[in-house]
């Protein structure tokens, strides 16, 4: 089967107000645009210029992007009836609703990498890039515990809310000098490598930390 890339098709035509029978006067026209990728539903992308949400050729309500509102609601409301928009939540990057260790992994060998699509939800100072800050303070302040509390150290790898040696200096020992994907398995400054000077040093700086108060 032929990969076709994705297109996106304006078209601009002029737009026939008029009783069937009638002919345009001259002059009579507007602006049309109509946004098309390949592979979408294509009879339900023609839904769009249509006023009523039924018809006999088209004998549903149209819902091009499958977001459970129909065309006509999301053009009421100014939103594209063809590309579903995802809300995402700041730091919850594989969408799942928790904001864990796992979306930590999201940072690994994207530092300078501009925040679209789902990397978005890790631009966490707002600067349209990824960097040490974001991942930094999406540690210390976002990442919900095992333990119930919300922000860890640093090193904290399997977020429990501490940095240990059993737990967490035994799991960067096993990954040491190795490329890794995950920040669990010890890749606290995200380089996709674990190493001493980047890695080691920065759980050792926050050996014994706790976010459990009653532990301070």
């Amino acid at each position: 089967m032929l990969a076709l890339p994705a297109l996106c098709l304006l078209v601009s035509l002029p737009s026939l107000s008029i009783a069937k029978g009638e002919r345009p006067e001259a002059g009579q026209a507007s602006h049309v645009e109509i946004t098309l990728r390949v592979g979408e539903d294509l009879l339900g992308l023609m839904d769009d210029l249509r006023v009523n949400d039924s018809t006999a050729l088209f004998p549903r309500i149209p819902d091009n992007d499958g977001d459970s509102l129909s065309n006509a609601d999301e053009l009421a409301i100014g939103r594209d009836p063809n590309f579903r928009e995802v809300v995402l939540a700041l730091g919850d990057v594989n969408l799942d609703g928790t904001v864990d260790c796992d979306d930590l992994d999201g940072y690994i060998d994207n530092f300078g990498t501009a925040a679209i699509g789902e990397l978005a939800a890790l631009d966490i100072d707002s600067d349209g890039t990824l960097n040490a800050a974001d991942a930094t303070t999406h540690i210390t302040t976002l990442v919900e515990t095992s333990n119930g509390v919300v922000g860890t150290f640093p090193g904290d790898l399997n977020c429990d809310g501490a940095v240990d040696v059993l737990e967490d200096a035994f799991a960067l020992i096993g990954s040491l000098g190795t490329s890794v994907t995950a920040y669990a398995q010890g890749d606290i400054n995200f380089d996709g490598q674990v190493n001493v000077l980047g890695d080691a040093f920065a759980l050792i700086a926050n050996l014994g930390n706790t976010n459990n108060p009653a532990s301070n």
